[in-house]
């Protein structure tokens, strides 16, 4: 365990030990209970400011003050009031159920409650149905039997071709060469062999021995963009930056057109495409109702970022995956209603 994390956790409780000794000498007092809800957020933001190394990392501190020493702070509030203050205990006891239910969720539940969206769309360029399986961000620090599940997933739905679509390991100590191959054993246990190929971009988390994770696969596999021709359609792989920025010159054809990149923000280029795919946003892993995800990593707008199969306005289709894993290392292991997902795409000929 780090030792700004050890720091921060000693503060916490050294907060919640004082309080408790407070509650217990003067629980009867109504400035007490207003001393400590007062109090308690400017310590804890302080505390952050003072021991967080990034900003994913403030956010890994304020998800456990909240959703771990909040909880207790709130229910030992509750029993301590419940005798002189039974309105006030209900409150403290009602919001301390809340953020327990939203964290059980949000870090226990959702973030492996993968879920399949299927979509469709049509295009005079095809003879024959199109079906495209995408995964986006499986991002893990520990390849186990959820990531064997959603690979299964994709293989049952039996695609014409398989977009990855950047983000694999998200581990950089001595486990990780571990993990890469636990990757790479998966992807031959599953054994994805779909009749005009598997597509592999990079993403932004993706260290320099990425590609390892695909050793002595016969996938479509690249670090720079290119196009090719594969049976009556094109693919066309972007690199990492070209997908953020999309210097890439796309040519025009007449036959069903495919880009896949890693971040969603070439799109905003109008690339003259029939369908582009992309992850990188998770779906904001936060989303809110009637606002859509906290954050996108993305200029694109909030509400393509939350995950999408939309036209962006010259009737090319854009598909923005929520991802099947999250954001690892110092960041919360949050999905809250923003679960993740494989996206299946039927192209049917118009």
């Amino acid at each position: 365990m780090e030792q700004n994390f050890c720091l921060f956790l000693t503060l916490q409780a050294t907060y919640f030990i004082v309080a408790y000794a407070l509650l217990r000498g003067f629980g009867n007092k109504l400035w007490t209970y207003l001393l400590i809800c007062v109090v308690y957020p400017p310590f804890t933001i302080s505390s952050i400011f003072w021991q967080a190394k990034s900003a994913m990392n403030a956010l890994g501190f304020l998800s456990f003050s909240v959703f771990i020493f909040g909880v207790l702070l709130l229910t030992v509030c509750a029993w301590y009031s419940r005798k002189n203050f039974k309105a006030l205990s209900i409150c403290f006891a009602s919001i301390a159920a809340i953020l327990l239910v939203v964290g059980i969720e949000g870090f226990v539940i959702e973030p492996h409650w993968l879920t399949i969206r299927r979509e469709t769309m049509k295009s005079s360029k095809l003879k024959h149905p199109l079906k495209v399986a995408v995964i986006a961000d499986i991002q893990t620090d520990d390849v186990c039997g959820y990531d064997f599940d959603a690979l299964m997933h994709v293989k049952e739905y039996n695609p014409d071709l398989v977009l990855f679509a950047g983000d694999y390991i998200n581990v950089y100590n001595d486990d990780r060469p571990r993990q890469i191959q636990l990757l790479n054993d998966t992807l031959k246990r599953v054994g994805l062999t779909p009749p005009i190929g598997v597509f592999i971009v990079k993403g932004d988390i993706d260290a320099p021995d990425w590609m390892t994770c695909f050793k002595n696969l016969p996938y479509q596999i690249t670090e720079t963009s290119k196009t090719g021709k594969y049976g009556d359609i094109v693919v066309t792989q972007l690199s990492l930056q070209d997908s953020r920025t999309c210097k890439y010159k796309f040519a025009k054809t007449e036959e069903f057109h495919i880009a896949l990149g890693h971040a969603p923000d070439y799109a905003l280029t109008n690339p003259p495409v029939d369908l582009i795919v992309a992850g990188h946003t998770h779906g904001g892993q936060v989303q809110l109702p009637f606002f859509g995800p906290l954050i996108t990593y993305s200029d694109v707008p909030r509400e393509w970022a939350g995950g999408c199969m939309t036209d962006i306005g010259t009737g090319t289709m854009l598909c923005i995956s929520r991802g099947v894993g999250m954001e690892r290392c110092d960041a919360p292991r949050i999905r809250f209603f923003c679960r993740p997902e494989l996206v299946f795409i039927d192209v049917l000929p118009e």
